[in-house]
C-alpha cells in the first residue's frame, strides 16, 4: 500500500488478498499488519481507507474515507 505509514515509521505494505479486491471489500489482506494501528488511515493508490479494526494481517476498513472514491486494486498492490 503506497504512502501508508505503519506505527514502527515503515511505508512499505503490499495488499496480499490472493486475488484483487473490488471496490465494495471491506477486508483488506496486508504483508504485515503488525505495522498498523486502528483507527488510523491507509491510502492505496488515491484511495484513503480508514482502519476500524485488525485480525492478524487481515484489515477492516471504511472504505473512501476523506472524500476518495472507493476503487478496486490487483493484488500485491504497493
Amino acid at each position: 500500500m503506497a504512502s501508508t505509514q505503519g506505527n514502527d515509521g515503515s511505508t512499505a505494505n503490499l495488499l496480499n488478498d490472493g486475488d484483487n479486491i473490488s471496490s465494495g471489500d471491506t477486508a483488506v489482506v496486508v504483508d504485515d499488519a503488525s505495522i498498523l494501528d486502528a483507527g488510523t488511515y491507509i491510502r492505496m493508490g488515491t484511495e484513503q481507507m480508514e482502519i476500524s479494526s485488525i485480525s492478524t494481517n487481515t484489515l477492516t476498513v471504511v472504505r473512501g474515507a476523506k472524500g476518495t472514491a472507493a476503487a478496486a486494486h490487483n493484488d500485491d498492490a504497493a
